[in-house]
């Protein structure tokens, strides 16, 4: 991991200032003084910038064999055959309406510009994990297009995508469908300068404790887990907004039942969503 540039600064200057000979050179406090580098120098002296600029290039290194690294481990997590990862970028590679070759149950894809095949992988959002099912492994597969889910055909070819991908005894679980429903009872404590008792902005346009509601919502990982106590971070960063408490939170797959959850939700589809008008309770407080 890249140090700061200020840390990398400091080992250059810790040795430069403890060198007998630089110490000589330029009448320096002996060592045993403890004195550091800025005690002796100006934050714009000359050793100091060009040190400055040597430990720059040095964090800049560093940071590109950071990014280096995080590729390259990308690329072994999604690229090394038959790994959850390998699984997820499977499904996100499917391509709908057109056959496997079957020799080697791949796209053939010859002829193909890259905004054709964009427009093939109809799948942008993939989870894969590996589940216990009747004492069972299995890969459990959650999909959604860009803004919806698959529908029955889509669903259907997928499937069997999958399954001519998947190693031979591999089962498969895949599940797509609308988000999990989310209902919330919140308390707003806020100052009186921004919104009134109702929740409406006192002046002007802006972003409503609603709205951040619902962009926290879409702005989650798919297949996360929602957390209460991150949404209440969230709305405390609106202005005017003092406390948030999420007094109840409940949730259930679309068409279930909702059950009261305390600290988090995973949601069954991989997506979460509220009706602000039905499934949102929110009551306001000036302190």
């Amino acid at each position: 991991m890249a140090r700061e540039i200020q840390e990398i600064k400091r080992e250059i200057t810790d040795d430069f200032v403890t060198n007998g000979d630089i110490i000589d050179a330029y009448g320096l406090a002996p060592v045993e003084e403890n004195k550091t580098f800025n005690d002796q120098f100006s934050h714009v002296s000359v050793e100091s910038i060009w040190f400055y600029l040597h430990a720059d290039k040095i964090w800049l290194l560093e940071t590109l064999f950071d990014q280096y690294r995080e590729e390259v481990n990308e690329i072994v997590r999604t690229q090394r055959n038959h790994t959850v990862g390998w699984y997820r970028q499977t499904a996100l590679n499917f391509q709908f309406g057109r056959e496997l070759r079957e020799d080697i149950a791949e796209y053939d894809n010859t002829g193909l510009s890259p905004e054709d095949i964009a427009a093939e992988r109809i799948i942008t959002k993939a989870a894969v994990e590996v589940m216990e099912f009747a004492e069972k492994p299995t890969l459990q597969i959650k999909v959604a297009k860009s803004d919806t889910w698959l529908n029955s055909d889509e669903l259907a070819a997928f499937t069997a995508y999958m399954n001519e991908k998947a190693d031979a005894g591999v089962r498969t679980s895949i599940i797509t469908g609308e988000p999990d429903r989310l209902w919330l009872s919140i308390i707003i404590r806020h100052d009186g300068l921004v919104f009134n008792n109702n929740g409406e902005r006192l002046f002007g346009a802006g972003v409503t404790v609603p709205d951040a509601i619902v962009a926290h919502l879409n702005n989650l990982v798919f297949n996360g887990s929602f957390f209460p106590s991150l949404l209440e971070q969230e709305l405390m960063r609106l202005p005017g907004v003092k406390v948030a408490t999420v007094q109840v939170a409940q949730a259930a797959p679309a068409g279930g039942t909702l059950t009261q959850f305390i600290d988090k939700y995973k949601p069954f589809t991989g997506a979460l969503k509220i009706d602000i008008d039905n499934d949102l309770l929110v009551e306001y407080e000036i302190i």
